[in-house]
């Protein structure tokens, strides 16, 4: 399976959204449906949308995060290090560029680009589609293998669960 993963992700660098859709497809008839915020991520790549920001591929962060609990899943991977951008730290430089311009100009400066309608941010190795539920497609990620995706704190380098905080609000709730 891992080459499976793969090779969509080799898919996705080529830009070949469509065939992608086709293999996943293809994958989930000997399998379960996979998460849909898979497909949402997919969809906001075929609208080119994003290379409004820089002509560039979108980093597909939806994709590795189902890569990344495959990997921690089967291997015993306490974290992987392919994972470009924490989802943590992707969510907080967003959320902070989102709301604050002056934070937004002075990130733009330094080639940070921004699609304030779709809610994406064009980083250093990709554009990635934050959206209005990154948060719980995260969780739907999770959801998907029965396990939560392994990440370096950013401050501590300890391993945790990405947005822990965040689930334990939702818990008490």
């Amino acid at each position: 399976m891992s080459l499976f993963f793969q090779y969509i992700g080799d898919l996705y660098e080529s830009c070949q959204y469509v065939k992608i859709k086709e293999e996943l497809k293809n994958y989930e008839k000997s399998t379960k449906a996979l998460p849909k915020c898979i497909y949402k991520e997919i969809e906001y790549a075929e609208s080119n949308v994003y290379r409004t920001i820089r002509n560039e591929n979108i980093f597909p962060i939806r994709f590795l995060w189902l890569f990344d609990i495959h990997e921690q899943q089967s291997f015993g991977f306490e974290t992987i290090d392919r994972s470009y951008y924490s989802p943590e730290s992707l969510y907080e430089q967003w959320l902070r560029c989102y709301s604050d311009e002056s934070y937004r100009k002075e990130a733009e400066k330094a080639d940070v680009g921004f699609d304030l309608k779709n809610k994406a941010i064009s980083l250093v190795k990709g554009c990635v589609l934050i959206g209005d539920t990154f948060i719980e497609d995260l969780i739907e990620v999770e959801h998907y293998y029965g396990k939560e995706l392994k990440v370096p704190d950013n401050v501590t380098g300890e391993i945790t669960t990405a947005f822990s905080q965040y689930k334990k609000g939702k818990k008490r709730k």
